[in-house]
């Protein structure tokens, strides 16, 4: 099985692409372009890593690039 990417780790740990921006405090449509391009912009890394840690209680290993 490939190795999941830490995109889709992320979103995989909320349950739609819509809690996952309001739990990031973001516009809905700013996340879901994340998700379609399959791409974080650096910038939100350290909020992201943040909010998955505390949903899931694991740190977020960012492997390269985020993907």
């Amino acid at each position: 099985m490939p190795k999941q990417s830490t995109i889709d780790r992320v979103f995989s740990a909320w349950p739609n692409t819509a809690e996952l921006a309001r739990d990031l405090d973001l516009d809905y449509f700013t996340v879901r372009q994340w998700k379609s391009r399959e791409s974080i912009p650096g910038r939100h890394w350290p909020r992201v890593a943040a909010a998955y840690q505390t949903r899931t209680k694991e740190p977020l290993i960012l492997d390269g690039l985020g993907r």
